[in-house]
């Protein structure tokens, strides 16, 4: 897992955005759309869909003839609908993210839009006036699950205005515009580019950019995905804005990062070989008390976990890698898209007979939250108690 290339990170330096090409498989767009088409019927019958909420497109509902037809947007799928819950929560996914937003993530808002044949565009305006949050910015991810050509109305961005402050905006008032459409009209847009995608692209863009879509004049959709993402810990202020919560926006974290770090007075060579030696676990780990297996790259082993309090956990992992300086285990639930955990150590010569341990986890999912944030000053106590062990251990002393 890497995160964004350097040629991407130019662009969103640059111009507020990047692309990634190809990003989606064909089977997952085509799984969206089937999914938000079930729930649109669902819903349009009086059933159940969950927390999801349904917009609808002002101008097409009288002559829909299926639920889908006249339907704007669908929010809040990314907690209980699996599809979109997988995405928001993939690896690879939230890897591009952490350079642009931090190790901690959490997506709180979701919408499938269809952008039907007839469907009005949305103003020029920036995502990050609906967001008054303590901080920023946020990210948006625009996944085509359609075409977009410049006859479907698609997304048309203003390069390098993720720089400007949230402008003012006035109201929409257009026949048939959505609720909550606005405009600005205090910035020139000239220089605006249109985001022509395939199925599958990605588009990652900042909060403050200027971006808008036109008008649906042709006759086929332009379907897409669209995630936004936080810093993990951001706080939502809207109460204090808006007087109101928006009914479209759940908070979820999606990734988070126990982090900690020793310093060892021996050599790098010498905290390898004692990490590298899972059979010699039990002579000095407080934490990880016994390792069964080999600890080798592609290889299997269980963990056994001992707390401060003496409760213990045997937890499966697979040794993803191993080098002269780093060792990464994976492990999780059976089902890693709910919870994985990514548990690294990484050696670094801080000069003659002198190393530093960087011992983290990157545990991502949709339960990082009821796991994670809910035990992490026991997660990293553990990771400490081991630190101090291996310190004492590998220079000589019990």
């Amino acid at each position: 897992m890497t995160g964004p290339s350097a040629a991407q990170r130019e662009s969103w330096e640059r111009d507020g955005f990047f692309l990634a090409p190809g990003f989606a498989s064909a089977d997952t767009v085509s799984a969206m759309e089937a999914r938000v088409v079930e729930m649109a019927r669902a819903h349009a019958a009086g059933e159940r869909i969950g927390d999801a909420y349904v917009t609808p497109e002002e101008a097409l509902t009288e002559q829909a003839e299926h639920a889908e037809q006249g339907l704007s947007k669908l929010f809040r799928v990314h907690r209980q609908e699996p599809v979109f819950r997988d995405f928001a929560c993939d690896p690879a996914l939230l890897e591009l993210l952490v350079p642009l937003l931090g190790p901690d993530l959490d997506c709180f808002l979701s919408q499938f839009i269809f952008k039907l044949p007839g469907a009005l565009g949305q103003p020029w305006h920036q995502d990050a006036f609906y967001f008054p949050f303590d901080r920023g910015p946020q990210v948006g991810v625009w996944l085509a699950v359609t075409e977009a050509v410049l006859e479907n109305g698609p997304l048309w961005v203003l390069p390098g205005s993720h720089h400007e402050p949230v402008h003012d905006v006035v109201r929409d008032r257009r026949e048939h515009a959505n609720f909550a459409y606005v405009e600005i009209v205090d910035h020139e847009m000239e220089g605006a580019v249109p985001v022509l995608l395939e199925p599958g692209d990605a588009l990652f863009f900042h909060s403050h950019l200027m971006h808008r879509s036109t008008d649906n004049g042709s006759r086929q959709k332009r379907a897409a995905m669209v995630y936004h993402f936080a810093e993990g810990g951001t706080v939502d202020n809207s109460q204090d804005k808006w007087g109101f919560v928006p009914p479209n926006v759940d908070w979820m974290p999606v990734r988070r990062r126990i982090e900690t770090c020793i310093d060892v007075a021996a050599p790098i060579e010498r905290v390898r070989e004692v990490l590298a030696d899972g059979a010699g676990y039990p002579d000095w780990n407080p934490y990880l008390v016994r390792i069964d297996g080999e600890i080798a790259a592609g290889g299997e082993i269980v963990a056994h976990g001992r707390g401060a309090d003496g409760s213990e956990m045997a937890m499966p992992v697979e040794v993803r890698s191993m080098d002269s300086c780093s060792m990464c285990w994976e492990g999780g639930l059976p089902d890693r898209r709910l919870f994985r955990g990514d548990h690294r150590f990484e050696l670094e010569v801080l000069g003659p007979g002198r190393t530093r341990l960087h011992h983290f986890e990157n545990f991502t999912g949709s339960l990082v939250g009821q796991i994670v944030e809910a035990h992490a000053d026991t997660i990293r106590a553990n990771f400490e108690r081991m630190n101090e062990g291996l310190r004492r251990y590998c220079e000589g002393r019990r």
